[in-house]
C-alpha cells in the first residue's frame, strides 16, 4: 500500500480550508479543533493516549457536505457499523447523505 502524506501541514493551509469550505456549524466551531498532520501520521493510525480526535478527508466537507457535529442519524450509523468517520470510503458517506435525505422527506 502506498504511503500518502496530507497536503495539510500547517495550519496556514488547515486555516485555508477553513475560510473556503464549511466544516462545522458555527454554534459549535469553539469546540472543534482543526490542526495540521504531523509528519508521519496516516489516516488510519492506532489508539493514542491523545484527546479523543479523528481524521477526516477534505473531500467529505467539499464535495459531500459533511458538516461537524455529526447528526444524529450519522453518529447513530457509525456507532452501529462500530467505524470512525474516515474509515467509512466517501461513497459510502455519499450514499449515507442520500439516504438521509430520503428518511428525513418521507418522515
Amino acid at each position: 500500500m502506498a504511503e500518502a502524506q496530507s497536503v495539510f501541514r500547517s495550519f496556514r493551509e488547515v486555516n485555508a480550508v477553513l475560510r473556503s469550505l464549511r466544516i462545522c456549524d458555527p454554534s459549535v466551531s469553539r469546540m472543534i479543533c482543526l490542526e495540521p498532520c504531523q509528519a508521519g501520521e496516516g489516516v488510519y493510525m492506532g489508539k493514542s493516549t491523545d484527546s479523543p480526535h479523528f481524521y477526516m478527508y477534505r473531500c467529505f466537507f467539499r464535495d459531500l457536505g459533511v458538516c461537524l457535529p455529526f447528526t444524529q442519524f450519522e453518529c447513530d450509523f457509525l456507532n452501529f457499523v462500530n467505524s470512525a468517520p474516515c474509515q467509512l470510503h466517501p461513497n459510502s458517506w455519499g450514499f449515507l447523505r442520500a439516504f438521509q435525505v430520503l428518511c428525513s422527506v418521507l418522515g
